[in-house]
């Protein structure tokens, strides 16, 4: 039986991620494979077997609270393992991860055992190995990937928290695991994952895509939303996910990207290796290319994205995050 523990989603800091900063859209939010979100999946492996109680999601301001709020609202079915979960604006924006992470735990009067996650990582399958660490008596756990790579998924003791200062700024791995490695409080690593995936870039999001949507024989696949418009002769190349109500318009061509919720791929234009955001609209012969495209632009309209015209078309370059 998996002992029961309490959650703290660590969804804020100081500075949004490249890919928050471009999508305009938070990483839980994201789709990432079957109609599911980042946030649906954190949620399936925090409430695997029941052993989760309570689950707290800090974010770093209210319009990040609101959308990761409508989504749990909308997401209502993958709550049923976390029957208590809420959303905090964190208030000591300098305290640091590990000083957030005591601060939430006083407010949580619940299980000894806490497990904290950075959000953007792609979740393990199963925190089973971390859970059952601590069980043996370690009073910290570091998941790692094949590489020894930190895989965003820590356990503490709530004792462990007494090394963490009321006040002042405390980081998680730069000084909580330190503190207490230099006090023989007992930490351990464990590998949770083979791989460690963060989608804080575009690059990051599109690995992730390619890992979890996998990868047909000849190299080709992709997940496609039953309710997106797609014209017989839309190309779809290399590992592809179109999210629900997408429009792909006759002669586009897809490779290796993700196309959001209402966004239109016009008449013969082009996508590779990009993200195109919610509702936004890529104009017929427009070619996007290692790129991010807000949610709600129209490269019709919007010719400060284009750097240079090829045969007709607008080419949209993208920075070398």
């Amino acid at each position: 039986m998996i002992e029961s523990f309490d959650a703290i989603i660590l969804a804020g800091g100081l500075r949004k991620s490249p890919l928050h900063d471009e999508l305009r859209m938070h990483e839980l939010c994201l789709p990432i494979n079957d109609g599911r979100t980042l946030l649906d999946a954190w949620l399936e492996t925090l409430g695997a077997g029941g052993g989760c109680k309570d689950a707290a999601i800090v974010v770093s301001d209210a319009d990040d609270a609101h959308e990761i709020q409508r989504l749990l609202d909308e997401s209502a079915a993958f709550r049923h393992d976390l029957p208590n979960v809420q959303v905090i604006v964190e208030r000591g924006r300098w305290r640091g991860t590990a000083g957030v992470l005591r601060d939430v735990a006083d407010g949580m009067v619940g299980s000894e055992i806490l497990v904290a996650v950075e959000a953007a990582c792609l979740p393990p399958s199963s925190l089973t190995p971390l859970l059952a660490s601590i069980a043996t008596g370690s009073e910290g756990v570091v998941g790692i990937g094949s590489h020894f790579d930190p895989a965003g998924v820590y356990g503490f003791r709530r004792s462990a928290l007494k090394h963490v200062p009321a006040v002042g700024y405390f980081d998680l791995k730069e000084q909580l695991l330190p503190e207490m490695y230099t006090r023989n409080a007992g930490v351990h690593a464990v590998r949770v994952t083979k791989k460690v995936i963060r989608l804080r870039d575009r690059e990051g999001y599109l690995q992730a895509i390619s890992w979890l949507v996998g990868s047909e024989d000849n190299g080709e696949s992709r997940h496609c939303s039953s309710v997106t418009t797609i014209a017989p002769s839309v190309r779809l190349v290399g590992t592809c996910l179109i999210d629900s109500n997408a429009t792909l318009e006759d002669g586009a061509i897809v490779r290796d990207s993700v196309v959001l919720d209402g966004a239109v791929v016009g008449i013969g234009a082009v996508v590779n290796r990009s993200v195109i955001g919610s509702g936004a609209v890529i104009a017929a012969g427009h070619v996007v290319t290692n790129a991010v495209v807000p949610c709600n632009r129209d490269l019709a309209r919007d010719h400060g994205m284009a750097d240079s015209t090829v045969s007709s078309r607008t080419r949209v370059m993208a920075s070398k995050s």
